[in-house]
């Protein structure tokens, strides 16, 4: 049986292969999702109020389409 310029034979059943990526984009890919979840922690540890608390008095808001709530007040 020949292969017919397939790159791997298919095994019934069998696992399948494993990509190869270069060590490049997988240090890369980790640098970049640990910045990515140190700039949301960021935000989350300066905005909490924003987000989550109702502080005192009422306020106009305008919800943003992320739900995250914007005060705003100008006067």
């Amino acid at each position: 049986m020949s292969l017919h310029g397939h790159a791997f034979k298919y095994i019934r059943h069998g696992p399948n292969p494993v990509p190869q990526v270069p060590k490049s984009y997988a240090i890369i890919a980790k640098a970049l999702g640990a910045t990515m979840w140190c700039w949301i922690f960021y935000r989350a540890k300066h905005d909490y109020k924003v987000w989550f608390v109702s502080a005192g008095t009422p306020r106009r808001r305008t919800p943003l389409s992320a739900g995250i709530l914007l005060n705003t007040d100008y006067a």
